[in-house]
C-alpha cells in the first residue's frame, strides 16, 4: 500500500512539474576525462540524464479521443475528438469521422486515443494484429515515420475523390449564377459549358503516365496543398521506369533496417 500511495504522488508530482528540457551536451562525448572539472561536468549530465529517465508520463484521460473499431472495413469510427485531431488525421462524411488503420495505430501509440471493439478496450498488441490484417508493417513503418516529423498523410484517392467534389461543386455554384428566363437561353449555357468541359486541358491521369498510383499526398505542416507524392516501395522494387507529368516531386520510401527515403528526377543527358 505504501509503494502505491509513493507512486501515485509520484506521477501527481512529476504532472504538476513536466520536464520541459534536459540539458545534455549537443555532441557525444569519445574521450574519457582526464581532469576533475571534465569528471563533474560528466557526473551532472548523468545526473540530469536519470532524471529524464525516471520522470513519469503522466497523461490526462479526457485529452485522448476515442472511437469504435469497425473490423469490416477496417476503419475506426470517432465518438470523441480533441485538439487537432481532424486536421491531421482521418476522414470524415456525412455518416461521422473515420480514422484508417495506420491512423489509429498512430494515435493508439502515441497515447492521443482509446479504441474499443466488442466492448472491450484495444491494447497496442491487439491493435497491431488487427491492423497488420488491413496493411503491411512497411506500410505502417513509412507512415509512422513520417507522421512523427510532423508531416500529414492523405490517402491518393481521397485526394482525387476531394477535387471531384470540389469541382463538383464549382460547377454548380457556376451554373447558379446565371439567371435566364427563357429556357432557349438555358439551353445556349448548358451546351456552353459542355463544349468548355470537353475542350478544357485536362488535370494528370496517373493511369497512363505514371506505373504506379502513389500511396499518399504528404503536407508540410503548415501547408494546404499536397507538396509531394509518396510511393512505398514494395519488396525493394522502386517504381520509377516512368515519370509523371504533374508537378508534385516523388518520394519513394524503401522499408529495410530503418526507413528510407529517395527523390528522383528527370534528368536529360545530352548527345555527343
Amino acid at each position: 500500500m505504501k509503494k502505491m500511495e509513493d507512486y501515485v504522488k509520484k506521477c501527481i508530482q512529476d504532472h504538476r512539474n513536466p520536464l520541459v528540457k534536459v540539458n545534455l551536451p549537443a555532441q557525444k562525448l569519445f574521450f574519457a576525462a582526464k581532469t576533475d572539472d571534465e569528471k563533474a561536468t560528466i557526473e551532472l549530465y548523468q545526473e540530469h540524464m536519470k532524471i529524464a529517465l525516471g520522470h513519469q508520463r503522466v497523461e490526462k484521460r479526457c485529452g485522448r479521443a476515442r472511437g469504435l473499431w469497425h473490423p469490416d472495413s477496417g476503419k475506426t469510427k470517432l465518438d470523441k475528438v480533441v485538439k487537432n485531431i481532424v486536421k491531421f488525421f482521418g476522414v470524415q462524411d456525412k455518416t461521422g469521422i473515420f480514422l484508417h488503420p495506420e491512423e489509429m495505430l498512430f494515435l493508439l501509440e502515441t497515447n492521443r486515443l482509446e479504441v474499443t471493439f466488442s466492448d472491450t478496450p484495444l491494447s497496442i498488441e491487439k491493435a497491431y494484429r488487427l491492423v497488420l490484417k488491413h496493411i503491411s508493417l512497411e506500410h505502417y513503418r513509412v507512415y509512422k515515420k513520417l507522421a512523427l516529423m510532423g508531416y500529414k498523410l492523405v490517402r491518393e484517392e481521397e485526394y482525387v475523390d476531394k477535387k471531384k467534389r470540389a469541382l463538383v461543386g464549382t460547377e454548380e455554384s457556376s451554373r447558379k449564377k446565371f439567371k435566364i428566363g427563357t429556357e432557349a437561353g438555358s439551353e445556349f449555357v448548358e451546351n456552353l459549358l459542355r463544349t468548355i468541359r470537353d475542350k478544357m486541358p485536362r488535370e494528370c491521369q496517373y493511369e497512363s503516365t505514371c506505373p504506379a498510383k502513389p500511396d499518399y499526398c504528404i503536407y508540410l505542416p503548415k501547408s494546404v496543398a499536397p507538396d509531394f507524392h509518396l510511393f512505398i516501395c514494395r519488396n525493394n522494387e522502386v517504381p520509377f521506369k516512368d515519370f509523371c507529368s504533374c508537378k508534385l516531386a516523388h518520394i519513394y520510401a524503401i522499408c529495410s533496417d530503418d526507413v528510407t527515403f529517395y527523390a528522383v528526377g528527370n534528368v536529360h543527358v545530352p548527345y555527343i
